[in-house]
């Protein structure tokens, strides 16, 4: 997603070194983490220590992923998964560790994951967007929407959002819902053409001819 809403900043707390034989990729910039497609036990557990130390680096990992080996993401998430057993307060590794649960194709992963960052953080708004397209992915729409509406009210104002929101309405065919969501997309950025185009193809009178208010 693009802007992301302020979150807490998550309390080291003792014992979360990160191990100093952590494999590094020496061709990335400031010798970014790398992690080897082997993933051996060493390899997790120092990757683990090193979430666990700064979580920014699971999306770190992320990046590039449809260049990485299929099974890349799960063992960035079994490292996630460690590393929680080390920090399992942390709300940031919990909504992270989704990210990556996704990515591998495991989005009932990714909402247990959520459940857990939301448990922590109830107006963690990053996971709430999150959660709401977790949902929608598994096909729970009303879900999705109910996810949408509070990070909306925890101020994810973002076009992302608002786009996803729509995705939803679509998927429930409320039309206007749909149609207030692409509005309020191009509100914030009249140049996204995806939302005006589809905001062009939305019928123009709901089929039921209700009206449904979005949370601002």
């Amino acid at each position: 997603m693009g802007s992301t809403p302020p979150r807490p900043t998550p309390d080291p707390g003792p014992g979360s070194q990160v191990p100093t034989d952590r494999p590094r990729d020496r061709s990335a910039p400031d010798g970014q983490l790398s992690f080897q497609s082997s993933g051996t036990q060493p390899e997790l557990w120092g990757l683990a220590g090193a979430f666990a130390q700064e979580p920014e680096l699971v999306l770190a990992c992320l990046q590039g992923i449809e260049r990485k080996p299929p099974d890349f993401a799960r063992r960035i998430l079994r490292a996630v998964q460690l590393a929680l057993t080390e920090k399992p307060h942390y709300a940031d590794l919990h909504c992270y560790g989704a990210h990556v649960a996704l990515a591998a194709g495991e989005p009932e992963t990714a909402a247990k994951l959520l459940e857990q960052a939301l448990t922590i953080n109830p107006t963690y708004a990053a996971a709430l967007v999150l959660a709401g397209r977790v949902a929608l992915v598994r096909r729970r729409p009303q879900e999705a929407r109910a996810r949408l509406e509070n990070a909306l009210s925890h101020g994810a104002n973002f076009p992302d959002v608002h786009m996803l929101m729509a995705q939803v309405c679509t998927e429930q065919q409320d039309w206007a819902g749909a149609r207030a969501a692409y509005e309020r997309v191009l509100a914030l950025n009249g140049n996204l053409t995806p939302a005006r185009d589809a905001l062009a193809a939305l019928p123009a009178t709901p089929p039921d001819g209700r009206s449904h208010e979005l949370s601002a």
